[in-house]
């Protein structure tokens, strides 16, 4: 009898899952570490609110005597700190004997009783094998910092705005709500994660060549996790699961002969089906500027929008550049693609299309978002008592480069530049930018905005994109939004 997917599930798929749950009981320890972190931030307020608070309210000009919003602030991320430390000490013990159990539990529904645990070293490699951009340690440790820095952000704008420390303690009692939710969320989607890893690592020992995506049976009308489920793969050409945050898609062996027939029948060696197409794209190298594109789409970790590129590029066609910039015509549903342009350009540039094929500028995306943001930006600037430049400077200094004498930002953080270039009608100028005559076109701002977050999306440097949520939030949660709809 063939063994099909029903078969595995039961014998597999089911056990993972069972890991996975009692794991989950387990995390319920993390909102206790986040409670006592909230309850220390709340003393270190009130402790300097009961000596120099009047009626109730710290004044910002009393707190800066003394550097006392200073000390503050350090003692905020220490405590941000300590409990990353607990979080990630706690999560990876969990996740290592969640490994364990399931490669033993995988091992035994396979029949294969005499089998060795894969030593410590290898475990601890897939741990730290980064996936979509990045591992466990550093999304958890990108997390923290966003949220210290969010806390200090939210006591600064309650001194501005003259509340009293019991209002300033509850909303940063609910930032640290907010920052349990989005932990508890990477720790499940990585447990996951790990354990799919586990699996995998035992049928490379059984020498199965052939894997399956399986879905949970309550996420199989998922829109992201219903397209995969039940997709072949050969087994070192499987997607990274899980697929989405808070996913339990897992992983099994094909083992039915008709199954994998079908899969090479349905997938014979690419052809080249145009000739002179490809000896142009090899001489003019844009053949494997794409291909360079196209590996990177596959491990884009939001599936809208690795959806909405592949979608893009198959209306697109690419062609060579004859001077340094690129471009995107829509007359010709073109891009012009220079021959220095690195992959994210390409990816900025099919963003420009999809604005085209969706109409999106032209009904209204970004109109009033950009604004916001950029407002917000000008009080936050006047809070530091700096120039918007200057108060970036002093709190992402890692992401300017240092060998310029103007303040200019590292090249992976282009798009921000750009935005705020465009935000400031041409003003503010960090190392990326366009004529200010550019900007003066209606719609310019917004779809340069739109094409900039395509970019950072693609890339996914963690960092990145964290700058990007923080500096423009109601920007970054309007394109977000978008997108989720434009696949459905």
């Amino acid at each position: 009898m063939e063994k099909n997917s029903e078969y595995w599930e039961k014998r597999l798929a089911s056990e993972t899952w069972k890991t996975y749950n009692s794991l989950e009981e387990k995390n319920r320890e993390l909102l206790e570490f986040y409670i006592d972190a909230s309850e220390s931030v709340k003393d270190e307020l009130y402790r300097l609110a009961e000596k120099y608070s009047k009626d109730g309210v710290l004044s910002l000009s009393d707190m800066h005597k003394q550097n006392r919003l200073t000390e503050l602030n350090g003692k905020f991320e220490k405590i941000i700190e300590d409990l990353g430390h607990s979080t990630e000490a706690f999560a990876k013990k969990n996740m290592q004997d969640g490994f364990k159990k399931v490669y033993a539990d995988t091992a035994a529904g396979m029949g294969d009783l005499d089998f060795s645990m894969p030593n410590k070293k290898l475990m601890e490699k897939l741990m730290e094998t980064p996936w979509r951009g990045d591992n466990f340690s550093g999304r958890l440790w990108k997390n923290q910092k966003k949220l210290a820095v969010s806390l200090n952000d939210i006591l600064l704008t309650g001194l501005q705005q003259g509340k009293t420390a019991v209002e300033i303690a509850i909303m940063l009692h609910n930032r640290m709500g907010q920052g349990f939710n989005e932990c508890h969320r990477l720790v499940r989607t990585e447990t996951m994660h790990y354990l799919n890893d586990a699996t995998l690592q035992r049928y490379k020992d059984a020498d199965v060549k052939y894997v399956q995506i399986l879905a949970a049976k309550d996420e199989r009308t998922c829109d992201i996790c219903g397209g995969y489920h039940e997709k072949v793969y050969p087994i070192e050409e499987c997607v990274h699961v899980p697929l989405h945050a808070n996913c339990r898609c897992t992983i099994i062996p094909v083992t039915d002969e008709k199954l994998i027939a079908a899969y090479e029948k349905n997938h014979p060696d690419e052809l080249e089906s145009d000739i002179g197409q490809k000896i142009v794209e090899r001489i003019t190298g844009i053949s494997k500027q794409r291909k360079m594109f196209e590996q990177k789409v596959k491990n884009i970790n939001d599936i809208r929008v690795r959806t909405l590129l592949t979608q893009s590029l198959e209306r697109t066609t690419i062609k060579r550049a004859k001077g340094r910039k690129s471009k995107y015509s829509a007359s010709e549903k073109t891009v012009y693609l220079a021959k220095n342009a690195k992959v994210d350009t390409l990816a900025h540039e099919l963003f420009h299309e999809i604005d085209d094929a969706y109409g999106l500028i032209e009904n209204g995306l970004l109109s009033k978002s950009v604004i916001s943001d950029y407002n917000k930006l000008q009080n936050l600037a006047k809070g530091y008592g700096k120039s918007i430049e200057e108060m970036l400077y002093s709190r992402y200094p890692k992401a300017f480069r240092k060998d310029t004498e103007k303040l200019a930002l590292k090249e992976e953080y282009r798009g921000i530049s750009d935005i705020l270039n465009g935000m400031s009608s041409g003003e503010i100028n960090l190392g990326y930018w366009h004529d200010k005559e550019y900007w003066k076109k209606t719609g310019r701002v917004e779809a340069e905005s739109f094409a900039q977050f395509g970019r950072a999306l693609y890339g996914g440097n963690p960092e990145v994109l964290d700058m990007f949520k923080s500096l423009f939030p109601n920007s970054y949660d309007e394109v977000s939004g978008r997108i989720e709809r434009l696949i459905k």
